[in-house]
């Protein structure tokens, strides 16, 4: 399952700053009153896992932070109870889900 999150949080009166973590600029600033970034909205793209058998397997691929344009690398991973959530940086990219496979499952997974 999937749900997409941002970091517009219009019920907290300071925003956070991704580049240098700090959590005390007004609202209203456009930039950061730590290191000078600009400050956007930010989308996340969060993936919820339920099969425990591919637990392990994910938490490896997390930490091994592969850099690869053909992955969409996560900025976190976490349990919530018995699920598995993942949190990616969303650009408005497509997901293979929606594409046709032009390979057997089995071929690419070998």
């Amino acid at each position: 399952m999937f749900y997409l999150a941002n970091d517009d949080r219009p019920d907290r009166a300071r925003r956070f700053c991704w580049d240098c973590g700090n959590d005390d600029t007004p609202r209203a600033s456009p930039r950061c009153v730590s290191c000078g970034s600009k400050l956007e909205t930010r989308t996340f793209l969060v993936s919820v896992r339920w099969d425990r058998d591919g637990f392990q397997a994910y938490a490896d691929y997390f930490e091994r932070s592969i850099d690869h344009p053909g992955f969409a690398a996560p900025v976190d991973m976490f349990f919530q109870e018995d699920v598995l959530c993942s949190v990616t940086l969303w650009h408005g990219e497509g997901l293979l889900l929606d594409e046709a496979s032009p390979l057997p499952v089995q071929q690419v997974l070998d």
